[in-house]
């Protein structure tokens, strides 16, 4: 198991007694703290064409950050940017193969997400769900390389699940905060002219303390 997937596992186990609800109390979180995403992130999206499946649309986690932090009975997400690498999206209509090269991919919050923080016994850990919007920037590269930036794409109403651990969870990591955040979404998020992009799902760990 590697580095990362022992970070994932060690917060979904400290995690799993999060179930008392915050008190009004600062709390450890109290402040602000910035995340770096580790590339065990994971995004992925259906694509169809006229009601036909297509490759999926699964662009590389190439980094990012979150904020997060608590107020009160609240854990906040404040900010979520996801920086993805350039995916293909091919289409073959009438024996003619037509290739889409997307780039600029930015994944990024587009409303505060508040939610009720439920806490561990012993308040190093909190967890929450909150409803927020989602922004999809991108550009369209041409055949000649220029990059088009086109539309943000907004995808209403996402449920973001957030979890935070305030400690570290294994020899490998320094002492800092670990967080992840996952989301499902159903139906259309997307329209490449005749393509329609469906169903978002995402997942992506960030750490603020040092892997060693």
């Amino acid at each position: 198991m590697n580095v990362q997937s022992r970070i994932v596992s060690g917060l979904a186990l400290a995690l799993a007694a999060c179930a008392v609800e915050a008190d009004g109390e600062a709390g450890p979180l109290a402040t602000r703290r910035v995340l770096a995403v580790l590339q065990a992130g994971d995004l992925h999206l259906s694509a169809h064409r006229e009601g036909d499946a297509m490759p999926a649309v699964e662009p590389r986690v190439e980094g990012g950050t979150i904020v997060v932090r608590t107020l009160g009975a609240h854990l906040l997400l404040e900010e979520l940017d996801m920086r993805l690498g350039d995916v293909d999206v091919v289409k073959t209509y009438a024996g003619t193969t037509q290739v889409l090269r997307l780039t600029g991919l930015r994944l990024r919050l587009g409303t505060r997400a508040d939610a009720l923080a439920a806490w561990s016994d012993d308040r190093t850990a909190v967890s929450g769900a909150a409803t927020a919007d989602l922004l999809l920037d991108w550009s369209l590269r041409t055949r000649d390389g220029d990059a088009i930036p086109l539309a943000t794409q907004r995808i209403a109403g996402a449920v973001l699940d957030v979890h935070v651990l305030n400690v570290a969870v294994s020899d490998d990591l320094s002492d800092g905060a670990v967080a992840s955040v996952g989301s499902t979404v159903a139906g259309p998020v997307w329209e490449l002219g005749d393509i329609t992009v469906s169903d978002l799902s995402l997942s992506l760990v960030t750490t603020e303390g040092e892997i060693r």
